[in-house]
């Protein structure tokens, strides 16, 4: 009896428990034209754009981009029929007519798919066999407009070694065992045994263990078994990728998301990395053996592209910014050198006593979820600072400012948009949500913003979510609700907020349309 194929291994293993797809941000032409831009690219605009995402599971990245951009059209591959079908499933409840899914194995993927201006291809490289990775290279620089961005991620090492170690230990432990949530099981109880087991004072390979146990305990099932348990798993260093990209015609624009950092080095260790670094890829490289790091999101474009990575004034001050740290404590004193502390999503803690960029993160926070203008930001701080009789040497002017927002779009402090999204802050008399979101609601799945982001909600705030298809208004809404309430359908004191469970049900039903209005979730 002939071997299977690795094409149809891999299409078994995802069969059996597939990987869910969710909204990557990284991916969003948004933010793959933002970096394209700041690179001195012309990037085709978001919201008349053509995009293909290889490897697009269920939809589940794909699908919300396609109902935020209704002038954008969409196409996603993927090996699943399976998966294929169920988001077809979603695509036709929504009545999206700018959204093509296709079950395909990439390798027969040609030129008739035509041109994009974007390419994601998110989870698949480092998961998929030599050949196949040869071809999402070669779709992405036969496939791309001559103007076009290009993401892929991968699991880079000299980080993903020490991952290696427990992969290998695990794939040794469950080798004879048949059925991926077996093979969790197993690899869990190892996992804890050894890092249990090994003497914790001074041992390094003890730490890598205990690390992957408490992984083992907060990830997903589908994450792990395909991350650790997978036959194919290739991690690789970023100038190896960088060779394979090369030779396909394609050059490093930037990173996604996390973008590599230099400024927040000891000058000592920054000078050094700059004199042994004959160029970009190199000083790359360099920071990547620094940091340990573990996985990329790398942008690329066609090598033909004149690259400036010199961000210009005009095209920054043309860009839209919105939050992406919170102040701890308020409110944010910009009129002396006083210290404040931020937060990033990740735990991050950054101060600065600098009234410009204190008065730009509390504007920010103030106005979340939306993004601000960045000549409109501008002219706010310059305001403020002036009202706050603050040092007047403070205040930007335009140049110095577009410098700050290069910093902080590189540091992650701040989002900058080429196109911002678009949803309502304000709850109307009948207010209207997002479909995709009224059908995650109603299904009980993950419900993705208009940001393009996962957004947790409490079981009334899904009730109230589901409703809003701008047909009700208050009346009609307390009164559907009180009626699931007394049929049992709707259990109120589910929320994890006990005090808001008291309260009458109109305070109840106003408090969750803010919630949702500020999670992004309502339509104009």
């Amino acid at each position: 009896m002939s071997q299977p194929s690795v094409s149809q291994s891999l299409l078994s293993s995802y069969e059996q428990l597939p990987y869910e797809s969710g909204p990557q941000y990284p991916t969003h032409p948004d933010c793959m034209a933002t970096v394209g831009s700041l690179m001195g690219m012309h990037p085709a605009a978001v919201d008349q754009c053509r995009m293909l995402e290889l490897g697009c599971g269920d939809g589940g990245n794909l699908i919300p981009m396609a109902v935020a951009l209704p002038g954008s059209r969409f196409v996603g591959i993927d090996l699943s029929p399976t998966q294929i079908q169920t988001g077809m499933k979603t695509i036709s409840a929504l009545g999206l007519a700018n959204i093509e899914l296709r079950a395909a194995d990439l390798l027969d993927v040609g030129e008739e798919l035509g041109k994009f201006d974007y390419i994601a291809c998110h989870g698949v490289f480092s998961w998929v066999p030599p050949e196949v990775r040869a071809k999402i290279l070669a779709i992405c620089q036969r496939n791309l407009e001559p103007q076009g961005v290009a993401y892929i991620s991968y699991n880079t090492y000299p980080g993903w070694h020490f991952r290696g170690i427990v992969k290998d230990i695990l794939h040794f432990h469950t080798r004879e065992i048949e059925g991926p949530h077996e093979k969790l099981a197993e690899a869990r109880g190892l996992l804890n045994f050894l890092a249990q087991s090994l003497p914790s004072e001074g041992n390094p390979y003890a730490s890598v263990l205990r690390n992957e146990a408490e992984s083992f305990q907060r990830e997903a099932e589908y994450y792990l078994y395909h991350e650790f348990l997978e036959e194919v798993n290739y991690p690789l260093y970023f100038y190896q990728f960088m060779e394979q990209a090369t030779d396909n015609g394609l050059q490093y624009v930037g990173e996604a998301w996390f973008h590599t950092r230099l400024d927040n080095l000891p000058r000592k260790v920054r000078e050094t990395i700059e004199n042994i670094s004959p160029s970009l890829i190199h000083k790359e490289q360099y920071l990547d053996f620094l940091r340990a790091r573990t996985f990329r999101r790398t942008l690329l474009c066609h090598r033909s592209v004149a690259l400036t990575r010199r961000p210009d004034v005009d095209r920054l001050l043309g860009m839209s910014v919105s939050a992406h740290v919170w102040p701890l404590e308020l409110p944010v004193d910009a009129a002396t050198s006083a210290t404040v502390e931020f937060q990033t999503p990740q735990g991050e803690k950054i101060s600065t006593n600098h009234p410009a960029i204190k008065t730009m993160f509390a504007m920010l926070f103030d106005a979340r979820p939306q993004a601000i203008p960045a000549q409109e930001l501008l002219s706010g701080i310059c305001s403020r600072i002036e009202e706050a009789n603050a040092d007047r040497s403070a205040t930007p002017d335009a140049e110095s400012f577009a410098n700050l927002l290069a910093s902080c779009h590189i540091s992650n402090t701040v989002v900058l948009h080429t196109c911002p999204p678009r949803f309502a802050i304000q709850v109307s008399q009948r207010p209207a949500a997002s479909p995709l979101a009224r059908l995650m609601a109603r299904e009980g799945k993950a419900v993705v913003n208009l940001r393009h982001q996962n957004c947790e909600l409490t079981e009334f705030e899904r009730a109230v979510l589901a409703k809003l298809d701008g047909s009700r208004d208050r009346r009609q809404l307390l009164s559907e609700l009180g009626e699931m309430i007394d049929e049992q359908a709707l259990n109120i004191r589910c929320s994890e907020n006990d005090e808001a469970a008291e309260l009458p049900l109109d305070q109840q039903l106003e408090a969750a349309l803010w919630r949702i209005a500020h999670g992004a979730l309502l339509v104009s």
